[in-house]
């Protein structure tokens, strides 16, 4: 005698194959553009080598003021070099509380204008004599001059140049980081932003906030 089944348990062997079938699916397809993403990663990265051998790999020369100020730049090591995508300001300088300012200036410059333009500002806090900036590149690749600056020890909304370096990105990839002045900062202001470069039709929405 043949056992029927019963329909329910044959509708739930079904949606199991299904969404294994599909849980598979979603698996290969994140597992194949996790690879091609590397792939194009490898790429930027071998690109950069390449580029950086070219180059004439010199040490990043720092001005007087920085003697002033007791200020030495930890990162980058060069004045001239190639990365993909972004490169990180970092600092120290020694005699921070004789500055008219708690934050360094650092100007961006493309050799090229694109459709962000030319240029792009940080104001990065120094917090105990300390300072870090992850840059990204507005224009994608190209050549740009990053400028320095640290502010007056004798006079407010005054800033001296302490290093510029060129940097040859890489990658095509462009990134207009989201800025503040010093007073957005201080005011803890928020927008709801991933790029300060943004493509609308006709209309655009902003929305922020601001500490309460």
């Amino acid at each position: 005698m043949i056992k029927k089944r019963p329909i329910s348990i044959v509708i739930f062997c079904l949606l199991n194959t299904l969404l294994l079938l599909s849980a598979c699916s979603n698996s290969d397809t994140s597992n194949a553009e996790t690879k091609a993403t590397k792939k194009e990663e490898d790429k930027f990265e071998k690109l950069v080598e390449e580029k950086n051998k070219e180059l004439e790999l010199e040490p990043l020369e720092l001005t007087s003021y920085s003697e002033e100020v007791g200020a030495i730049i930890k990162e980058p090591a060069y004045k001239e070099f190639a990365v993909n995508g972004k490169v990180v300001v970092e600092g120290e300088v020694e005699k921070h509380s004789a500055l008219m300012s708690e934050y360094a200036w650092i100007k961006v410059r493309a050799a090229e204008e694109g459709p962000a333009g030319y240029d792009h500002e940080y104001y990065t806090p120094i917090k105990e004599g300390n300072f870090k900036q992850p840059i990204r590149f507005f224009n994608g690749e190209g050549e740009y001059r990053v400028t320095v600056q640290l502010p007056s020890m004798d006079s407010e909304n005054y800033y001296y140049d302490t290093a510029t370096f060129t940097v040859h990105n890489i990658s095509p990839e462009a990134e207009r980081d989201v800025t503040f002045t010093p007073f957005g900062q201080e005011a803890e202001m928020a927008l709801d932003l991933k790029s300060s470069y943004v493509k609308e039709n006709e209309i655009f929405t902003l929305n922020g906030k601001l500490r309460t």
